[in-house]
């Protein structure tokens, strides 16, 4: 059995490609994998991001038409890459390969497509991957029903810890993602100093990139002005586990368009945390009131500040929130892993 994988592998780090290579590692261990990348190698879209993945492309093409292969699998692109993935999917079919897909991207699901349309029409007879139920049925509604489904939640990923601990000091809040004004940074920026203002007493703590100029300057006056904000920078491994376990609030108010189902919220459940989101993608079917907040962006500075408000005084609540936020991945997980499962089978036969 020979599979191709085509996709965008590391780097840059993000859910995509994290996800990309570690089913990709998985299935290496199983059957003959080909690897081809189109990642563009950088965050920064600019003209030497689209230089890169346009070269990648024109590469991963002539790769894929002239490899001998019984499977391809991949991820669809959203915005202008799904352009490049039907290029892909054409020589797919013109080769007459089975096919998996997988969608990782809310941007054609909330809005429709016109490339999607095409896409669809090209593959709803192969298999396709969604990453939760509700992605399925916005993508069916839009364009129609596929054949062949499978549900593959990224919650397989994580490692949930064995118990939390509450602290009896501030309540910390913690964000880890890229520090940009999409991914909702200077959101949770604008809560801490609400809460500060309110005097609540509340500590913060950052990691991640600091990926464009907006975000440096702005993360800097707050590290100057404040004596309870800490800066981790990007964190991974050991150092990201005892960030994690740092906490008691993640807070994610993130307004990126292509967002899915951040791992982080997994990960950051897996240590305990209170989960305090917004209504993208999958995450208002993942984080119930049981376990944090979700609500619409415009929304999300008001509610937040109201519900850390009461959480920072409530210590009981506290614990009966992060306790059910540990028992809930757990259960996530035990459910994903048969997803996961029966898309390695599905791809290594």
């Amino acid at each position: 059995m020979k599979v191709t994988v085509v996709g965008p592998f590391p780097p840059p780090v993000h859910g995509s490609s994290k996800n990309l290579l570690a089913i990709t590692e998985e299935i290496e261990v199983l059957v003959d994998v080909k690897r081809i990348s189109i990642s563009p190698s950088t965050l920064n879209r600019d003209v030497k991001y689209h230089c890169n993945k346009y070269l990648k492309v024109v590469k991963g093409l002539f790769q894929l038409f002239i490899t001998k292969q019984d499977r391809v699998y991949t991820t669809a692109d959203a915005g202008f890459g799904m352009f490049y993935t039907l290029l892909f999917i054409l020589i797919v079919k013109l080769k007459r390969i089975d096919l998996v897909i997988h969608h990782r991207s809310f941007a054609y699901i909330d809005k429709k497509n016109n490339l999607m349309k095409i896409l669809y029409k090209l593959t709803k007879n192969n298999c396709h991957v969604f990453l939760c139920s509700c992605m399925k049925d916005k993508y069916e509604i839009l364009y129609g029903k596929v054949k062949d489904v499978l549900i593959v939640s990224n919650a397989k990923q994580v490692e949930p810890a064995t118990s939390i601990k509450v602290r009896k000091d501030s309540l910390k809040l913690g964000y880890l993602s890229n520090l940009t004004k999409e991914k909702g940074f200077d959101i949770f920026l604008d809560v801490f100093e609400k809460l500060m203002v309110d005097g609540v007493d509340v500590e913060i703590l950052i990691a991640g990139p600091a990926s464009d100029s907006d975000s440096k300057t702005r993360l800097n006056k707050v590290l100057k002005k404040y004596s309870n904000v800490k800066y981790f920078g990007p964190v991974f491994g050991v150092d990201k586990i005892k960030f994690f376990s740092s906490l008691d609030v993640f807070v994610f108010p993130t307004d990126y368009k292509n967002e899915a189902q951040p791992n982080v919220l997994f990960e950051a459940m897996a240590y305990g945390n209170v989960i305090l989101s917004t209504n993208k993608g999958c995450i208002s079917s993942d984080i119930s009131s049981k376990t944090g907040m979700v609500t619409d962006v415009s929304d999300f500075k008001d509610k937040a500040v109201l519900f850390l408000t009461a959480l920072a005084s409530n210590n009981e609540l506290l614990a009966e929130l992060k306790n059910n936020s540990l028992a809930e991945i757990k259960s996530k997980k035990k459910i994903s892993i048969d997803g996961h499962d029966a898309l390695i089978r599905r791809l290594t036969n």
